[in-house]
């Protein structure tokens, strides 16, 4: 569904403005927009509980259970492919700048590349391809990101990166290239095999020749930052960031764009799991890919981290829970946090009600 929805994205997303719904208000938390009028009885009976298949979701922890947690996200794909059947949804106008934001400039590679949702699709789509490489698990340096609970905050910030480097809005935050890569001792028959990987992928997404050689030659810059040539001397591992002098947000005691990540890849997953929450999503763009990448960078920014929105208030880039709904997510995230320090959490509640 990731090469469909790719493939839909690059082969013209139109970016003329959808008509508004005036009977609809946006309600805050870049994820919400509710119908005018209080929930039924019936909703409100059950919106105060989290199902035991959510929660026992939410919980999972991918480096403790990573069986249960490849069980848990098939679930969710099916869950999200089901959806698409039966979530449609007219998303209210946004300005040329929004859209642009999402969908790139014309002639741009990040538009080329569908925007932000295309991005997203692609990356995922070569990063599982990455993971489950021989020739690249046979360096534990780089297995060790694959198999604990970095891996999701790895994969967004390629996403990110992809974006920033395509052209989009969005600003890489992670550790220079050379940093994050040397220590791993990569040697040049992994890179080879890394980019032939990579070019299969722009394969199976149809993707034209002007855009494989653009995306190719992104990724030939960073070869000498991530390579470890013969006779290169390998640096040691990085040390953990130090904290800023004076920095006292929320985003560093949550420990970071990591555990973020994981917080919103556990919520996100069982949101579109439970069938009580009806988020618009379909096969083309509003994925679990892509709503996964959009509510991380949306928690770390509105925790103090540096990630920068795509677009403030463009509806297709938010969740939109709708308003009833909000007691379930709000006890759903509370168990999505379950591995964050228990301080910091009904900081992260309070944060998420007020945005």
């Amino acid at each position: 569904s990731r090469v469909r929805a790719f493939s839909c994205v690059v082969a013209g997303v139109s970016l003329a403005a959808l008509p508004r719904q005036h009977n609809r208000r946006v309600v805050p938390m870049g994820g919400c927009v509710s119908a005018p009028g209080a929930a039924s009885d019936a909703e409100a009976s059950t919106h105060r509980e989290i199902s035991p298949s959510v929660a026992r979701g939410a919980a999972i922890d991918s480096e403790t259970n990573p069986q249960m947690e490849g069980e848990y996200r098939a679930r969710a794909a099916i869950t999200t492919s089901a959806a698409a059947a039966v979530r449609p949804r007219d998303f209210a106008a946004c300005s040329p700048e929004a859209n642009a934001r999402v969908y790139g400039s014309l002639g741009s590679l990040y538009a080329k590349c569908g925007g932000v949702f295309g991005v997203a699709a692609f990356v995922d789509r070569c990063m599982d391809k990455w993971m489950a490489d021989p020739t690249l698990n046979a360096n534990q340096g780089v297995t060790t990101w694959h198999q604990k609970a970095q891996r999701c905050g790895f994969k967004f910030l390629v996403v990110q990166i992809m974006c920033n480097l395509t052209g989009g809005p969005q600003h890489y935050t992670g550790r220079p290239m050379d940093t994050a890569h040397k220590h791993l001792n990569i040697k040049e028959e992994e890179w080879e095999a890394f980019m032939e990987v990579f070019n299969e992928v722009c394969g199976e997404f149809g993707l034209a020749a002007d855009v494989v050689d653009g995306l190719n030659a992104l990724m030939i810059s960073m070869e000498v930052d991530c390579v470890v040539s013969p006779g290169e001397v390998v640096p040691p591992a990085p040390a953990p960031s130090a904290p800023q002098p004076g920095a006292n947000s929320l985003y560093l005691k949550l420990g970071g764009v990591y555990p973020i990540a994981l917080f919103a890849d556990r919520l996100v997953d069982a949101l579109l799991e439970d069938s009580r929450v009806p988020i618009p999503v379909d096969a083309q763009k509003r994925t679990e890919v892509s709503l996964k990448y959009l509510f991380t960078e949306l928690v770390c920014n509105i925790c103090g981290g540096p990630e920068v929105v795509t677009a403030k208030g463009h509806e297709e880039t938010m969740l939109l829970v709708p308003r009833w709904a909000w007691p379930i997510l709000v006890a759903t995230a509370e168990v999505a946090a379950d591995h964050l320090p228990r301080s910091t959490r009904p900081a992260l509640i309070q944060v998420l009600q007020m945005n």
